[in-house]
């Protein structure tokens, strides 16, 4: 058994090529109390719209900004309600806040790889939720979205009626869809 960090400890893998170092993201979520997803480039490298991969995991962290294990990079994030999503979930609404300069691929690549996950069974509505204490560009781009997907105006009523009509929303890659100006797309 080792210490990882303070309070943290695991029992090492060893395998013919010797030992399987600790998985950063894991000691992340064993370090933090509350829910921890991934963030930035490591949530778009996960959904697949980049092959980069961060010298740094980057982990989301509900609350207060907590010191990370050596290798991750904890990014605070205030009032979301990311509890019950799972990563690629999590890791859509993140990679949202910076789409433009997380995604490696044409804009039509981009949508696709973003609606995949919406179409998973159950990922819509725990998506449409989660998206209510998200910034307004986001929810912005998770109405397009979930519309581009084919969810009833009906059932993204309560998102659309938080944004401001006379707001404009940088879009990057999603300005592309059809139904982005009716969301606010510059």
């Amino acid at each position: 058994m080792r210490r990882a960090r303070k309070g943290v400890y695991y029992v090492p893998r060893h395998t013919v090529l010797g030992e399987v170092p600790l998985d950063p993201i894991e000691v992340g979520r064993a370090a933090s109390t509350v829910p921890v997803h991934l963030a930035g480039l490591s949530a778009a490298n996960a959904l697949g719209l980049t092959t980069q991969v961060p010298a740094r995991v980057e982990l989301a962290v509900e609350g207060r900004r907590t010191t990370g294990p050596r290798g991750v990079a904890m990014k605070p994030r205030y009032g979301t309600r990311r509890a019950a999503l799972d990563t690629p979930e999590a890791a859509l609404l993140e990679v949202l806040r910076d789409v433009d300069e997380l995604t490696e691929l044409d804009p039509d690549e981009t949508i696709g790889r973003l609606a995949a996950v919406l179409r998973r069974p159950g990922s819509m509505g725990r998506v449409l939720r989660a998206a209510r204490a998200e910034p307004p560009r986001v929810r912005a781009m998770v109405g397009a979205l979930a519309e581009h997907v084919g969810v009833s105006e009906r059932e993204l009523e309560p998102i659309h009626k938080t944004l401001n009509p006379t707001t404009r929303y940088r879009f990057g890659p999603l300005a592309s869809l059809r139904t982005a100006k009716r969301w606010g797309a510059r």
